[in-house]
């Protein structure tokens, strides 16, 4: 299994033993996953399109069988224009239903309190993964990166590409409410302020393309037309980070424009191979 699998799987085998999560979590006692245990389990992603969570999905179902869990595991999301709302209502509605967890990988780090607190307080556990909730709305965050570290290896990424000479560059993230593309991009900012390093990176513009295509690809024509003197973009994003690489193909500037970030290798590869 790759990372991802590897991460929703843990996800999945730590809600197998979901009623006694909150308890020993707080007692700091280990929990084990009892194979057989039926829970009810609902799988929510930022967008159950994105091939990021595609993955996950695998990853799950592999743990589901694996810990012969009887119960259903359901897999749904919102689509990317009702992200917030979409999430939102999946949580109630899977509330209301009295699913035993909800896993999520949040779109918004406090619109969603208000609907995972309710969950919790009618026994739900709530455990959310690759981008939380604040810690009021959730029993259990799993991070798949120490967020602080990534923005540190991506201040790293721009250096190595642009050299000492430096150069402009930009940011093309998800959504402007992602908690853990926030966070990293705010790690990599800290880092290049306190690094004389760092130095002639000039940061000119971040821009979001909301995890959507064609959102992100005009992001990324916008920032090449808006400064001249660009010479790096970095996408935090799958998809920004695809939609990016198409949109520098279609202008003929691989190689003038450089680009990197985080997203899946498997949707890079074409990418890559073209240089």
């Amino acid at each position: 299994m790759n990372a991802r699998k590897v991460l929703t799987s843990l996800v999945l085998i730590v809600l197998l033993a979901a009623p006694i999560l909150s308890a020993s979590a707080q007692g700091g006692e280990p929990v084990e996953a009892v194979p057989g245990q039926e829970v009810n389990l609902i799988l929510l992603p930022k967008d159950p399109g994105n091939p990021v969570f595609v993955e996950a999905h695998n990853g799950a179902m592999e743990a589901h069988e694996e810990l012969e869990n009887p119960g259903e595991l359901i897999f749904t999301g919102p689509t990317p224009e009702n992200a917030i709302p979409g999430q939102i209502e999946i949580i109630t509605s899977g509330t209301t239903e009295g699913v035993d967890a909800i896993m999520i990988s949040a779109n918004a780090y406090e619109e969603l309190v208000p609907a995972t607190t309710a969950a919790r307080e009618a026994g739900i556990a709530v455990v959310t993964w690759d981008s939380p909730v604040m810690p009021e709305g959730e029993d259990l965050f799993i991070a798949q990166v120490d967020f602080s570290e990534t923005g540190v290896v991506m201040a790293d990424m721009a250096l190595s590409l642009l050299g000492d000479e430096g150069g402009q560059f930009a940011i093309l993230s998800a959504t402007p409410d992602a908690s853990n593309q926030n966070a990293w991009i705010e790690a990599m900012q800290a880092a290049i302020e306190a690094d004389e390093k760092y130095a002639n990176l000039e940061l000119v513009d971040i821009v979001y393309g909301n995890d959507v295509p064609e959102d992100s690809y005009n992001q990324a024509l916008g920032l090449v037309d808006k400064y001249p003197d660009l010479k790096l973009i970095m996408a935090p994003t799958t998809v920004g980070l695809a939609a990016a690489a198409k949109a520098l193909q279609d202008e003929d500037l691989c190689g003038e424009v450089l680009l990197s970030g985080l997203g899946l290798p498997s949707e890079m590869q074409a990418f890559v191979e073209d240089g």
